[in-house]
C-alpha cells in the first residue's frame, strides 16, 4: 500500500528542503521525497495533504521510563499490580504520537512490552530497554525509603527481577 504526503514542508534531518515536497511511503518505508507534484499520482494510492505542515524524522528519546506515570504518583502504593502494563500501552502510543520514534526505557520496561509492539500487539516505538534501574545507595533508583520501608515502585515480578545486595549489584553491573 502505498502513501504519499503532499505539500509538505521537510527537514531533512539537518536541513529544511527547498519548496514543498512529497514523501512516498510504501510498505512502511520511505521510497522517494520529490518536488511538490511529482510523487505518485496512482489512483489507488492514499494521499494525505500536508499543507502547512512539516515533516520530520523520528525522534530518539534516550532516558524514558514508559512503565511509570511518574515517580512522584503513589499509585504503586495502592494500584493493581498489572495496572502498570495496562498504563504503558498508553504511554507508548503517547510517545510515539509526540514524534518519538526510538526510545532507551532506562529501567521499569520488560521484555514483554519491546516484544508487544515489534510484533503489532500495541503501537509504540522502538526500544533499547534496561529492564532494571542501576541506583547508587540513596540515588533516584533506590526505592529503599528513610522509614525502613520498600517502595512498590518498579516491583520485581519474573519480566523485571530484582538483584539484592552488594553482589547481585556488582554482577549486574559488570555484565555486558
Amino acid at each position: 500500500m502505498v502513501t504519499v504526503f503532499k505539500n509538505a514542508k521537510v527537514f531533512d534531518g539537518f536541513r529544511f528542503l527547498a519548496g514543498v515536497r512529497d514523501i512516498v511511503v510504501d510498505g512502511g518505508a520511505i521510497v522517494a521525497v520529490t518536488e511538490g507534484g511529482q510523487g505518485s499520482h496512482d489512483a489507488g494510492d492514499t494521499y494525505i495533504d500536508c499543507a502547512g505542515k512539516t515533516v520530520i524524522p523520528g525522534v530518539i528519546d534516550c532516558h524514558v521510563h514508559l512503565m511509570s506515570t511518574g515517580a512522584s504518583n503513589s499509585s504503586s502504593f495502592h494500584d493493581p499490580f498489572s495496572l502498570q502494563f495496562y498504563n504503558s500501552v498508553d504511554n507508548m502510543e503517547k510517545t510515539l504520537k509526540g514524534g518519538v520514534t526510538t526510545v532507551r526505557d532506562a529501567g521499569g520496561t520488560d521484555l514483554g512490552a519491546k516484544v508487544a509492539v515489534e510484533t503489532g500487539i500495541v503501537r509504540g516505538p522502538r526500544m533499547s530497554i534496561a529492564v532494571n534501574i542501576m541506583s547508587q545507595t540513596g540515588g533516584h533508583g533506590d526505592f529503599h525509603l528513610v522509614s525502613g520501608a520498600d517502595s512498590p515502585f518498579l516491583a520485581p515480578h519474573p519480566g523485571r527481577p530484582l538483584g539484592r545486595g552488594r553482589w547481585s549489584r556488582r554482577s549486574a553491573a559488570q555484565d555486558p
